[in-house]
């Protein structure tokens, strides 16, 4: 019976390997608010709405929504010299104007920051508070995972609001075994510097990477856990002949 004890394990990789998992929302749309969007909340409400004006011959950058962000945001912004640069010559792509509502404002700047490779991080929460933007295409991008902020792991629905924001979180499972999980989600991990799926115990793991992948992660160790204690108590529970037979197979 070696390989139901195996299955679980390409099985969570398997399910993380479905690319819906992982989708970004379209920069045109406009993230929904829920009934309970203020206890979701992740940052303060800035100022008022954002409003985005695209004519039709102009476009935006992204540098330039973000110092139209800035100016509404209870953050200050900080970003290099580097980053700026990269900023300056990504279009936002959007096609069309768009009226942001403020409690929607940082989900949505996460979601155009995210959908272009940028990692946001909170690098000072307490005032002035600062609100840091990384491109993944310079050299500080060595640095990024020191900012990944520390969230309990049933906070990350609030969280899966804001998909640029790095996050690292620490999970406990009950009948997988997190040093075989390591090794079979290994390949999940394509930077290093911004992704971690890491062993701390048999039954403990920590996760770094970005918001949304943080979420699909945890929920398909979850699943496979589940399923692990519903198959467990039949292979216990076996006629023995069926046991010595399928031991004789091994």
């Amino acid at each position: 019976m070696k390989a139901l004890h195996l299955t679980p394990y390409f099985l969570c990789a398997s399910i993380l390997a479905a690319p819906t998992l992982l989708s970004a929302r379209a920069p045109n749309s406009v993230p929904k608010t829920s009934d309970d969007s203020t206890s979701l909340a992740v940052f303060p409400p800035p100022s008022g709405d954002l409003l985005i004006e695209i004519d039709r011959d102009e476009t935006a950058s992204l540098a330039d929504i973000l110092a139209r962000f800035e100016s509404l945001a209870s953050h200050n912004l900080h970003i290099s010299a580097a980053t700026r640069q990269v900023l300056a010559q990504v279009d936002s792509g959007l096609s069309n104007s768009v009226s942001v509502p403020a409690e929607e404002v940082y989900s949505y700047i996460s979601c155009l920051l995210n959908n272009s490779g940028f990692v946001m991080a909170e690098t000072r929460s307490s005032a002035p508070s600062l609100l840091s933007v990384f491109s993944m295409d310079s050299p500080e991008r060595n640095m990024v995972g020191k900012h990944a902020r520390a969230i309990d792991v049933e906070d990350l629905v609030r969280f899966e609001r804001h998909p640029a924001l790095l996050v690292q979180v620490v999970i406990e499972v009950q009948h997988l075994d997190t040093r075989f999980l390591e090794k079979s989600l290994r390949h999940m991990v394509v930077d290093r510097y911004t992704q971690s799926i890491t062993s701390l115990s048999p039954h403990s793991m920590f996760l770094m990477g970005n918001s949304r992948e943080i979420s699909a992660w945890v929920h398909a160790i979850r699943t496979v856990d589940s399923w692990e204690l519903e198959v467990a108590p039949s292979i216990e529970e076996a006629p023995k002949g069926q046991q010595n037979e399928d031991e004789g197979e091994d």
